[in-house]
């Protein structure tokens, strides 16, 4: 595969989170496994899955394996990433709350943030303060039309103007680091039958208690 960039669609979900992980299939399921008090139970593909549990795979030609997640759980990048001294995206969207992360991990530190959302400030304070419990502060703050957009990085400075077209954005982060979160239906479900060509694949593992 040679794809990259963003491919999800949010629509697709109320709540949702995908962690990438830049390491082999098999290296970040038996760390997700050690950290979850799991095993990994081998091949997911045509089991029939109930959501106990976690699918981990990885396209042919990648870098990076891909999980889904819980939304707004940024414990287990920060760990996953120094367990394994490897890079990390975390991709979260809460339809609800109406607020969309993605964040760049680097062995523990969130090395880059963009987060983008209704301007709730007021009401969705323990939203905006769990995002900014590191302390730091923000490169850009941006409030618009009732929309609010929020960037800082260690390791680049942008321009605001570049931040306002948020999907594309979300797409340029992905490229960047020669990633791809895919359409949901490219990817092996986590829920019902495990489907997809398995040549497609470096690897589609089951973690599972």
């Amino acid at each position: 595969m040679n794809e990259r960039g963003f491919g999800l669609d949010p629509k697709d979900f109320d709540e949702v989170g995908y962690l990438l992980v830049k390491a082999g299939v098999a290296e970040t399921a038996e760390a997700l496994a050690e950290m979850k008090s799991a095993k990994v139970r081998g091949n997911a593909l045509g089991r029939n899955l109930k959501g106990e549990g976690w699918v981990v795979f990885q396209f042919k030609g990648d870098d990076w394996s891909i999980f889904q997640c819980a939304a707004g759980d940024d414990r287990l990048p920060q760990r996953l990433t120094t367990r394994l001294e490897t890079e990390a995206l975390y991709y979260h969207h809460e339809d609800t709350a109406g607020w969309t992360n993605l964040s760049l991990y680097s062995s523990g530190e969130a090395v880059e943030e963009f987060a983008f959302g209704l301007d709730y400030t007021e009401d969705l304070a323990e939203f905006v303060d769990e995002i900014e419990d590191d302390g730091s502060e923000w490169d850009h703050d941006i409030r618009q039309e009732g929309d609010q957009i929020l960037f800082r990085s260690k390791r680049r400075k942008i321009e605001p103007e570049s931040l306002e077209k948020t999907e594309e954005f979300l797409d340029e982060m992905m490229r960047m680091q020669g990633a791809w979160l895919p359409p949901a239906e490219r990817m092996p479900a986590p829920i019902g039958r495990c489907q997809g060509e398995a040549e497609q694949f470096e690897g589609v593992l089951l973690v599972k208690r």
